[in-house]
């Protein structure tokens, strides 16, 4: 007579005796059940951790500045409240366009967007600042966005912000309260363009 092979000799142990069958079943179906039940208490407790969710409008690709927030740019998004800065945008803003870069997956901050309603150069305008067409100085390379001191001969007149790049000239942001010293600078013709680090 040959030998079975061990689980085939627990097989007919347990076949023989059906209380000890019946046993080893709910013993093994407790034992899944409480692995199971450990395992959504632990989601539970993480998802309680992060707390309820907000939906904020967030970049749906990488945004310059001047680029348009709208449905092809954004998306509603539901983050954790925890994660989510004060006064972040839950909706679209109509005609806004994004004053500074903005990553792909980021939350969208009013600070971050210029006024909607206006020109794409004017909506980047910060609030309480002109802009000021000035002389672009060859080999200066500049983007939008970048930060910038205009200097006369009397020193730095303003700081600002470049919002417009063109061949030539540059469009600067600069704060209400400088622009007479700008604009003498432009009229005796030594206001240049330095970038700022």
């Amino acid at each position: 007579m040959a030998t079975l092979a061990p689980h085939h000799r627990l097989r007919l142990w347990l076949a023989r005796r059906p209380l000890a069958y019946w046993t080893l079943v709910a013993g093994l179906a407790a034992l899944v059940a409480l692995v199971v039940a450990r395992a959504e208490a632990g989601a539970r407790a993480t998802k309680d951790q992060w707390g309820r969710t907000e939906t904020v409008l967030v970049a749906s690709h990488d945004l310059a500045p001047g680029d348009a927030l709208d449905e092809t740019t954004t998306a509603l998004v539901a983050r954790p409240v925890a994660l989510v800065a004060p006064g972040t945008l839950t909706r679209r803003p109509a005609g806004a366009v994004v004053r500074s870069p903005v990553a792909a997956g980021e939350a969208i901050h009013p600070v971050r967007v210029g006024r909607g309603g206006a020109s794409p150069v004017a909506a980047l305008l910060p609030e309480g600042h002109r802009g000021v067409a000035l002389p672009r100085a060859p080999g200066l390379p500049l983007a939008t966005g970048d930060g910038v001191d205009v200097v006369g001969l009397a020193g730095t007149v303003a700081t600002g912000t470049v919002v417009h790049v063109a061949e030539q000239e540059v469009v600067v942001a600069v704060p209400e309260g400088s622009l007479t010293a700008v604009v003498a600078a432009l009229a005796d013709g030594t206001a240049v363009v330095a970038l700022a680090g």
